[in-house]
């Protein structure tokens, strides 16, 4: 169960979640949510309420409490009635009137931290669909729009039947060892004997306590498995990845090189270069800059340039761009993050405006390093 701030349902939503799928790497949820808005000037003169369902599929990435995540679904915007005034689109309807709803589509990835109590946090950049009506499309004359979102969930994940168990367990016997065991005088200042370390008698464990033991112990082997493994695999400084909206306008699929300038490997130079298109424009982004990264996470900035060309017309154009992104590494070679946009088009090739902020989302795999073959 989670409330998200803007997001899927576009202002908030209130969102209920099923696990379909749960492992120690990847956790699959079934969430729907739902909101209400109402349009008008005042709360004395709204025109109509809306309300949004969006319905989705989130995975999450991760055996840590930080986890990779990943949405998909399908928002509908439903208007029950609207209130008959000059405005209404149906102005032979007296009162209120039934209105056709609206449809839109998301995907999204983000961050999201799990505490161990439950309770989580995650920010996530979205990539929104919106499918207008027949009604908007002979009014204003557009088909589809795409447009970059945000959102911030909090929430709480109810613990299972299993684990609800064990705490009432384990709490039913703290209790009873409590009024069992006689309060112990606290010890007197400057006695630095430890009485418990020189008793003989053997350690009482219970079987619940040694179950906890056993599972925190198989926790660590496979911990240290993946690390073994990630030690063994060894990185290479090239990555592939495919990147939504972002720098061409709707995807692109990239290449990426990187090679560090310090001794420390923090620092480090890297080159893209890519291909992908927007509704109307085959677009060639290349980027140079430099990122940091330490822990399996970092931020970079660069600049570049995105020569175009539009497929209907044949003319030909580019743009410049500032980029900052936020990107993290994950096991198994997967990367993924977000990046912000600030595109320059003196000519107004693609955009109204001189100056135009956008943003986007990525994920991709880091090739391994080639081993060298001895001759």
């Amino acid at each position: 169960m989670f409330n998200e701030g803007f997001g899927a349902g576009v202002l908030y939503s209130l969102n209920l979640g099923y696990s379909l799928i749960k492992t120690d790497l990847i956790l699959l949820d079934l969430t729907i949510g739902a909101n209400r808005m109402s349009y008008g000037s005042n709360p004395q003169d709204t025109k109509y309420d809306t309300y949004r369902f969006p319905v989705g599929l989130s995975m999450y990435l991760g055996r840590r409490r930080s986890r990779l995540n990943a949405r998909l679904g399908y928002n509908p915007e439903i208007y029950p009635s609207w209130y008959g005034d000059s405005d209404s689109p149906y102005p032979n309807c007296a009162g209120i009137c039934p209105s056709p709803a609206k449809h839109s589509f998301f995907l999204s990835l983000g961050y999201t931290y799990q505490n161990q109590y439950g309770f989580f946090i995650g920010a996530n950049a979205y990539g929104m669909m919106f499918l207008p009506r027949r009604a908007d499309v002979q009014r204003w004359g557009y088909e589809l729009t795409f447009a970059p979102w945000a959102g911030l969930a909090i929430g709480y994940r109810l613990p299972s039947k299993q684990l609800h168990k064990e705490w009432r367990e384990r709490g039913f016997k703290r209790r009873v060892l409590r009024l069992e065991q006689p309060k112990e005088k606290p010890p007197k200042k400057g006695d630095e004997i430890d009485d418990v370390f020189y008793n003989d008698t053997p350690l009482e464990v219970d079987s619940l306590e040694m179950l906890e033991i056993e599972e925190r112990l198989a926790k660590l082997k496979t911990r240290h498995n993946r690390f073994l493994k990630e030690e063994a695999r060894l990185n290479g400084r090239s990555l592939v990845f495919a990147e939504f909206f972002g720098a061409t306008g709707i995807w692109s699929v990239n290449y990426a090189y990187t090679h560090p300038i310090a001794r420390s490997n923090t620092f480090m130079m890297e080159y893209r270069g890519g291909f992908g298109t927007d509704n109307r424009n085959m677009s060639m982004p290349f980027h140079v800059g430099v990122k940091a990264m330490k822990n399996y996470r970092g931020t970079g900035v660069f600049v570049g340039v995105e020569p175009s060309i539009d497929w209907r017309t044949g003319k030909v154009g580019a743009i410049y761009f500032l980029e900052h992104n936020v990107e993290f590494h994950f096991a198994y070679g997967f990367s993924g993050g977000v990046a912000f946009y600030l595109f320059f088009d003196p000519a107004q090739y693609k955009y109204y405006e001189k100056i135009a902020p956008y943003a986007g989302f990525f994920f991709g795999y880091r090739l391994p390093q080639m081993k060298k073959r001895g001759l």
